[in-house]
């Protein structure tokens, strides 16, 4: 796990109780990152493996690609996720003590898939897109649950430009909700060229494609933007499907149009999926 104190400064920080960045006075890795995502207003994915540490008895499938994350009223729910290739799942998880227990609820409305877009806007969690295992309907979609829900999903929009994109991520920049990089679907086949396009929302209804070919090229940036410092940093990623892709690189950008290159992480070999996030502090 690596931190960045200034620009182009990384520290090293240890693991500890299993899991990611708990503190020395022995917070669990469930407190810690419900913390970081009060402190920072934003949702931090973690894999399903967590469980392995916080649960006596393994209550639901090993799944990748989940979405992890804390209602308003402070329910751990895990949604949706990828169980192996063209089983993705809809299902729904909760948990009330922090992770010790877990209740399956109703499957998601929507279809099953991995890997979407995710952002938590004006009193509502979104969800944009979808995988390879979705047909382009499925992936023109954005659906929306309350804050203080995450249970019950409802349709927006079937109207997106990214029936044939997956791997992207998301920020949001004066209100406005950016889908940032990401790779194109051809039929059955993940392409294995960066799509170095981005589009913005304000209402999830109406798209504008902001530019093309201006962002550095990584294809799959599924986790690795973060805000910070006023920038949105860009740390890692790859073109999936391509051996030894992986990313080392650091970027950031304050508006989608420039970008600024910094230090390589201090690493030996680059790193997909980073799930990056900031913390005050």
């Amino acid at each position: 796990v690596r931190k960045m104190s200034g620009v182009g400064a990384w520290d090293s920080l240890s693991l500890k109780n299993g899991g990611i960045a708990a503190s020395d006075a022995g917070q669990s890795l469930i407190d810690t990152i419900k913390t970081l995502s009060t402190i920072n207003k934003r949702l931090c994915d973690v894999d399903i493996a967590v469980k392995t540490y916080y649960q006596t008895t393994d209550t639901f499938p090993e799944a990748d690609g989940v979405k992890m994350f804390f209602n308003k009223n402070g329910r751990l729910i895990f949604l949706a996720g990828w169980e192996g290739v063209g089983k993705s799942t809809n299902e729904i998880w909760y948990s009330d003590d922090k992770g010790a227990t877990f209740v399956q609820a109703a499957n998601a409305a929507f279809a099953p898939r991995h890997g979407f877009g995710w952002v938590e806007k004006d009193g509502y969690f979104y969800v944009i897109g979808g995988d390879l295992d979705n047909t382009t309907t499925e992936r023109n979609q954005v659906w929306r649950s309350a804050v203080s829900d995450g249970l019950t999903w409802t349709l927006v929009s079937s109207t997106t430009p990214f029936e044939n994109k997956m791997l992207f991520t998301t920020a949001i920049l004066n209100n406005e909700v950016y889908v940032i990089g990401g790779q194109t679907i051809s039929g059955a086949t993940i392409l294995t060229v960066a799509d170095r396009s981005v589009y913005k929302t304000s209402d999830f209804l109406t798209w504008t494609l902001v530019n093309t070919g201006v962002m550095p090229n990584i294809g799959n940036t599924y986790g690795t933007i973060t805000n910070w410092n006023n920038r949105f940093w860009l740390v890692g990623g790859e073109i999936y499907g391509a051996v030894g892709t992986r990313s080392k690189k650091v970027y950031s950008t304050s508006d989608f149009l420039t970008w600024t290159t910094h230090s390589d992480l201090p690493i030996t070999n680059g790193v997909s999926y980073p799930n990056t996030f900031s913390a005050l502090g």
